[in-house]
């Protein structure tokens, strides 16, 4: 019985090290990703209409993480989860007001401002 037990520990120490593994890489990826589309941010609006999906999500996703780390921002103003926003011209919006915060936050002499760390 003792056997079993260590080497069901074992196997489940394992298992849990593997997933760790794997959190880690899907978080640097998420982190690269930021870093890429901060280099590319879109503020111009008309830019912003001209964007797909994809580019979209990417934008959306650099802002909510950005003002992840600002108190100053109250909860119903913040980027929705992407789940929340069903279609393009949702999206645009929002991202037209995220950007207008943006520019608003850091003006235009800074372009880039660091990425907070997900906690």
């Amino acid at each position: 019985m003792k056997k079993r037990q260590v080497e069901a520990d074992r196997k489940k120490a394992e298992a849990n090290l593997v997933k760790e593994v794997a959190r880690k890489q899907k978080q640097q990826d998420r982190l690269a990703a930021l870093e890429v589309t901060s280099r590319k941010l879109v503020l111009d609006e008309s830019e912003i209409q001209k964007l797909t999906k994809d580019q979209l999500n990417e934008q959306l996703d650099y802002h909510r993480n950005a003002e992840k780390g600002l108190p100053d921002i109250p909860q119903e103003v913040r980027v929705p989860l992407k789940s929340k926003m069903t279609t393009n011209a949702m999206r645009k919006e929002v991202l037209i007001r995220a950007a207008i915060r943006y520019r608003a936050r850091n003006g235009p002499q800074n372009d880039t401002p660091p990425l907070d760390i997900p906690r």
